[in-house]
């Protein structure tokens, strides 16, 4: 995708989506990509070699009236990046091909380590991030799990163990999020937090930081931002901090891992208010931690 400047999706284009598919991230309906069309992305090219999905594409193209700015292709996705393709500003690939992408036999795999990726930011879908982990030589790929993480939740965890297994390190860092005036833990005790609920994973370091991501991001010689994705809503806001980041280092991406189904509607906000009002929340934190949590935001 070609990049311009970027705006808000407007209401009406969610409502006509989500009349053909529901959810966030529907298969073979180029639902995100779309979305991207109407934030300001210049142009996109839809590749899937299925019939059907082809069919949905062009069905959602032409309700939202995007069309115009949209290229569909029916083909294999990887023998398209194979090809002299790109390089692309944004690339939304399905979490299905991650095992095709691991294969030094399949040359979507070698492309992508050779130039199809992105001179700008790069938005990739899901577990593709195995593809980005493993490029390279030999030195240690270190990616970098930035939050508030106030307090920590199952949502983060979750995300922060499946980052570990796609990069030799991964650095949770609790940023200093200066629009949240009413903190319920200080960013050492959050991070203090994070240790007693991340022991067993091997290759995690926790840290907190009050700079910018991008510097902090230099400073560790990481290569990659991990963010966790719920929903288009979470997309919106997700998608100007990486273009936003790339700008202010243009050595670092950003990966997106969608979250598990069971945590679609789970933030810190929604433990805070579930518990100030005596709500259940053994379902929402780690057991570790979860007295913790009780006790601080008890207090109010």
């Amino acid at each position: 995708m070609e990049q311009r400047p970027w705006r808000r999706s407007p209401a009406w284009l969610q409502g006509r989506l989500f009349r053909f598919h529901s959810g966030p991230a529907a298969p073979g309906s180029g639902q995100l990509a779309v979305e991207a069309l109407s934030r300001g992305a210049a142009s996109a090219v839809f590749v899937d070699s299925s019939r059907d999905s082809i069919e949905v594409v062009r069905e959602n193209l032409n309700t939202t009236q995007l069309a115009q700015s949209a290229q569909v292709m029916q083909m294999d996705s990887l023998a398209f990046l194979a090809g002299q393709c790109g390089p692309f500003d944004i690339a939304l690939l399905g979490a299905w091909r991650r095992n095709d992408l691991r294969s030094p036999g399949k040359g979507g795999f070698a492309r992508a380590g050779g130039g199809f990726l992105p001179a700008a930011a790069v938005f990739l879908w899901a577990d593709f991030a195995c593809a980005l982990s493993q490029r390279g030589g030999g030195s240690m790929r270190i990616a970098v799990c930035p939050g508030s993480f106030d307090p920590v939740t199952l949502g983060h965890l979750d995300i922060i163990r499946r980052s570990s297994k796609l990069f030799d390190k991964v650095i949770v860092v609790v940023m200093v999020n200066y629009h949240k005036k009413d903190s319920s833990f200080t960013a050492e005790e959050r991070v203090q937090l994070l240790h007693r609920c991340t022991g067993d994973i091997e290759n995690i370091e926790i840290d907190t930081y009050n700079g910018l991501l991008a510097d902090y991001m230099r400073e560790k010689g990481a290569v990659a931002i991990v963010k966790g994705l719920r929903a288009v809503s979470d997309y919106e806001y997700e998608f100007q901090q990486a273009l936003t980041n790339k700008r202010l280092n243009p050595e670092v991406e950003t990966i997106f891992i969608t979250t598990s189904a069971e945590n679609m509607f789970l933030s810190s906000s929604v433990v805070k208010q579930v518990c100030m009002f005596g709500g259940d929340i053994s379902t929402f934190v780690p057991s570790e931690i979860r007295e913790d949590i009780i006790d601080r935001l008890k207090q109010g």
